[in-house]
């Protein structure tokens, strides 16, 4: 998928059917913290359901394979990223709960782009979000999260660091990849 030049896409294929996707990156947003909030039974598996799949295209099965196709399309520049080698973007630094004022903050600085008003694809959303620069507010608190302080040799600098690092503490500290593996290990034991 090239972003720059394919179409986004609209659809989700599980086992041999096609199911229209709801793509506003704020359902997206909202299905991230349904996901991985650490309470995954079938009433938040409905809810994800419900929220994600538009209502004219039905609803999917309940199983492992629709589970896997709602990560892949939540997180879909994975491959790249890892290819990349942006480990920074591999470790979960961010919650979007936690974390709002200050992705829509950058966002605006940044982009110009009003998150109240914007109507954007979730995949073009990510794309924008994995984009912000280090001199936007999310960004310092990324630097900050993101900083092995144990490589800083100037004390101050480290005290700084330290703090801010505290300052700007995640009340969830597990990666992404460990929330994914969460998510799916949980709802695949009900399957």
């Amino acid at each position: 998928m090239n972003l720059l030049t394919d179409k986004l896409p609209e659809t989700m294929l599980i086992g041999e059917k096609s199911y229209l996707v709801e793509t506003d990156f704020r359902k997206w947003i909202n299905f991230s913290q349904l996901a991985f909030s650490g309470e995954q039974d079938m009433l938040s598996f409905a809810k994800m359901l419900n929220l994600v799949f538009k209502k004219d295209s039905g609803c999917p099965p309940a199983s492992a394979e629709t589970v896997q196709a709602m990560l892949e399309f939540y997180n879909p520049f994975k491959v790249d990223t890892l290819k990349s080698g942006n480990s920074a973007r591999q470790k979960q630094n961010y919650d979007f709960e936690y974390d709002a004022k200050h992705i829509y903050s950058s966002f605006l600085q940044q982009y110009g782009i009003d998150l109240t008003k914007a109507d954007l694809h979730w995949w073009a959303f990510k794309a924008l979000f994995d984009g912000l620069s280090e001199d936007t507010p999310f960004g310092k608190i990324l630097q900050f999260r993101c900083t092995d302080i144990s490589k800083i040799k100037d004390k101050e600098m480290r005290k700084h660091y330290e703090k801010m690092q505290r300052i700007h503490a995640l009340p969830d500290t597990r990666t992404e990849e460990e929330k994914e593996r969460d998510f799916a290990d949980t709802l695949s034991a009900v399957f």
